[in-house]
């Protein structure tokens, strides 16, 4: 092989590597905006009152939405915790709720209802299911794929519950103090 030849095999590699490369980069662009894209968060449901701590839990649901470009449908939706299933919401309980398909673009939010409400407080899951970083939503699309919520969004509100309750204490203690010394004086 001479010289010649060899400088013209390289150009040709080093001219068609770019395209092979941005081809490739396509090819899985559209693969990827193809398939099925869903955001699973769990949803509290708070009874407000005009004192923030006499707030309290009224329902807790699981929202969904779709970021796909086609319309998906969800078969079952759940919490999950340590790969274990706690609770199933079914979709014969929210008739009214519960979409045939969720269109593109667009979110459903499942709350529980009265007895399923009760059943989660029985089993104790109500304390952590919003709190805790162990627990997830669990959205199950009809073509199998299942859709966990972000753990990460959990352990940041419990890291600001943490925050808040040691900021709590730290004013108590304050105070504490502050009425302390009116004692003294």
């Amino acid at each position: 092989m001479t010289p010649d030849q060899k400088i013209q095999i390289w150009t040709a590699a080093l001219t068609s590597l770019p395209t092979i490369v941005f081809t490739g980069v396509v090819a899985f662009w559209n693969w990827k905006r193809d398939q099925e894209r869903v955001i699973v968060q769990i949803a509290p449901q708070y009874l407000s009152y005009p004192s923030e701590s006499q707030r309290s839990l009224c329902a807790v649901g699981i929202s969904v939405k779709n970021l796909s470009l086609f319309p998906i449908r969800i078969s079952a939706l759940a919490f999950v915790r340590n790969d274990k299933e706690i609770f199933r919401f079914y979709p014969e309980n929210h008739r009214n709720d519960w979409p045939q398909e969720l269109a593109v673009h667009s979110m459903m939010v499942i709350f529980t209802n009265q007895v399923e409400f009760q059943v989660l407080s029985n089993i104790g899951a109500l304390e952590t299911l919003i709190l805790d970083g162990k627990t997830n939503a669990v959205a199950l699309t009809a073509t199998g794929v299942s859709f966990y919520s972000n753990r990460l969004s959990v352990r940041v509100r419990r890291r600001f519950k943490r925050l808040k309750e040691r900021l709590g204490r730290k004013k108590s203690k304050v105070s504490e103090h502050d009425s302390a010394e009116k004692v003294n004086v």
